[in-house]
């Protein structure tokens, strides 16, 4: 059989004849069920974790870091899910039951810490920065104080 067009493939691929993607590919049916336990636990944690979080009198401090560490938890999960579908190891499952609390804590403690880091370098001179810095490392008790004491001078003031 002669060929008229050079470019032609002696054999042209037909629609059917396209090879199938692999059965293990990555997507977000096919996952271990191993996960869903550890969906069940994680979720129960961080409903527990949100609700103590409300209850903290720290101005929402510690429930604005808890919603931090649960963005960051979740990424997570993502990530190992997207690594580890179908054979998780029992580290990717004791992150994605538990991995709340630690990142709690991190993000607990070294936020503040970050944060007058940051504001330092980024604006120093600005009057807002200097005052939110310094509400940063204030003990909250004297913050309630000052503000009690300044309704105070307004009051005797009027």
């Amino acid at each position: 059989m002669a060929i008229d067009n050079p470019y032609q493939s002696p054999t042209p691929e037909s629609s059917t004849e396209l090879p199938k993607a692999p059965e293990n590919r990555r997507n977000w049916i096919n996952y271990s069920p191993e996960y869903i336990a550890a969906f069940k636990t994680a979720l129960l944690i961080q409903a527990v974790l949100a609700v103590v979080t409300l209850l903290v009198l720290d101005f929402g401090k510690t429930h604005r870091a808890f919603w931090v560490a649960f963005l960051c938890q979740w990424a997570m999960v993502w990530i190992i899910l997207f690594r580890r579908s179908v054979h998780p190891t029992w580290l990717d499952l004791l992150l994605v039951r538990y991995g709340i609390i630690p990142l709690l804590f991190v993000v607990a403690g070294v936020g503040p810490w970050f944060l007058r880091i940051t504001a330092t370098s980024i604006d120093s001179t600005h009057p807002g920065t200097i005052e939110l810095i310094d509400m940063a490392s204030i003990d909250r008790n004297k913050v309630v104080r000052d503000a009690a004491a300044k309704c105070k001078q307004k009051v005797k003031a009027s």
